[in-house]
């Protein structure tokens, strides 16, 4: 098995420590103590998604919307691609559809989520971008994570 081009980082439900806290329901991503990242809080508001003082506006697209609040409304942030068919398409439409419809549909997730990656690192990540990856797939539990660290991590912050 090939490995992942990154690995989930540890994520948590708990507002920061350190300065204000942030509101219940962030997400809390930690970087390795050996890095100087702050911590980034990642909250849902409505239909906006923001990162520090970063916001991307989801209200002109439900279906990506949908895609994001997945990852916020979970247990985990992680979300298989069923979970996100039924949440996207909802169940009548999934179990009344023929299989070359839902090939289609499952398809247009990952057409999805490869938008929602390109929006993500261009309005939440700002200048440690490079060093994360959002909406990485794990092969082994197909699922996707909300976020992760590429490989350039392990170079650029010794």
């Amino acid at each position: 098995m090939m490995p992942s081009a990154s690995s989930p980082l540890s994520l948590s439900f708990e507002p920061q420590r350190a300065r204000a806290p942030e509101p219940p329901g962030a997400i809390v991503v930690r970087f390795p103590r050996r890095s100087s990242v702050e911590p980034w809080a990642l909250r849902l508001d409505g239909r906006q998604v923001s990162c520090g003082a970063r916001t991307l506006d989801l209200a002109g697209s439900p279906s990506m919307l949908a895609l994001f609040r997945a990852f916020f409304d979970g247990v985990e942030p992680v979300v298989r691609r069923e979970t996100l068919l039924y949440l996207i398409y909802g169940r009548q439409f999934i179990m009344g559809c023929s299989e070359r419809n839902l090939q289609s549909k499952r398809a247009n997730v990952i057409k999805l989520m490869s938008r929602a990656r390109l929006l993500a690192a261009e309005h939440l990540s700002g200048p440690h971008g490079a060093l994360v990856e959002w909406f990485p797939y794990d092969r082994r539990t197909n699922s996707w994570h909300l976020i992760g660290l590429t490989r350039s991590w392990e170079g650029d912050n010794p």
